[in-house]
């Protein structure tokens, strides 16, 4: 059975685009909260709620739920997980210098941790991801670590539009430094989960846009969270307009040390977050 605020009344089908959520209740959730009698004591049940990209709210019904105790259960669920959110990955050359190796071999082990990143935002439902690849500024390094990044990046990005990503790149592509293999998904390409890879970006190169029209960004919404590794307590430039009421979430571990517990305790540090945006 389904319910949205645009309907009034439950509706029932198979949601498409879904996100999927499992709740546990306990017999003193189904009390207080679900059911009116005293007999549902020492109950457990197993309830499937389904979210689609519309709003609309999906519970599995074979417990006999009504409307309102569905939209009980919808309340409980809703905003989970951010919208869109931020990743910085920082800390791939001091990895390689801790490890014994040349700096630029650190971004090569980023690719990894970054597809089993963007997998699990797949799992969660999420809806966009915005990760800092490199900028204009990172390009005044030396010339084998530019190389080195831009290669990752490329690898990165093939790889995950393979995996069902709708990439778009953004990031001035009439430099040199912007990979010519990139220049198509200055354009989004894709249906599935948005990736918005920053190659060769600079916050004055977005903002300067608005002298034309527009951000150079502008197909970017505003992100709700951004999660940033290497231990630094700065944006350094990432996506000024859309992180405005962005929280941000800081891990000291290095970027190529990346676990999927990292992104689990953001989202629960997310969770507790008093988000009233100025309200």
């Amino acid at each position: 059975m389904c319910v949205s605020a645009q309907t009034a009344g439950p509706q029932v089908g198979s949601p498409q685009n879904e996100v999927t959520i499992y709740l546990f209740f306990v017999h003193y959730c189904l009390h207080l909260l679900l059911f009116t009698e005293a007999s549902y004591h020492r109950m457990f049940v197993f309830l499937k709620v389904t979210r689609t990209e519309s709003g609309q709210c999906c519970v599995d019904d074979s417990f006999g739920l009504n409307v309102i105790q569905i939209r009980k259960v919808c309340f409980m669920t809703k905003r989970i997980f951010p919208k869109h959110v931020g990743f910085i990955p920082d800390g791939n050359r001091r990895w390689a210098t801790s490890h014994g190796l040349q700096k630029e071999s650190g971004y090569a082990r980023g690719i990894n941790p970054g597809l089993l990143l963007f997998d699990k935002c797949k799992e969660y439902g999420i809806n966009e991801i915005s990760i800092y690849g490199f900028t204009k500024d990172n390009t005044k390094r030396a010339a084998v670590q530019t190389v080195a990044f831009r290669r990752a990046c490329v690898a990165f990005a093939f790889e995950v539009v393979q995996r069902g990503a709708a990439l778009l790149v953004v990031g001035d592509e009439t430099s040199l430094q912007f990979p010519a293999e990139l220049k198509k998904f200055r354009q989004r390409h894709g249906s599935g989960m948005k990736v918005n890879l920053l190659v060769n970006y600079g916050w004055e190169w977005d903002l300067a846009g608005l002298s034309c029209a527009a951000l150079r960004s502008s197909d970017i919404s505003r992100m709700d969270l951004i999660v940033r590794w290497g231990g630094r307590r700065r944006l350094s430039g990432f996506l000024p307009v859309q992180s405005v009421y962005a929280d941000f979430y800081i891990r000291d571990e290095y970027w190529p040390d990346f676990e999927i517990e990292h992104f689990d305790h953001a989202l629960d540090w997310y969770k507790k977050q008093d988000r009233t945006l100025g309200g």
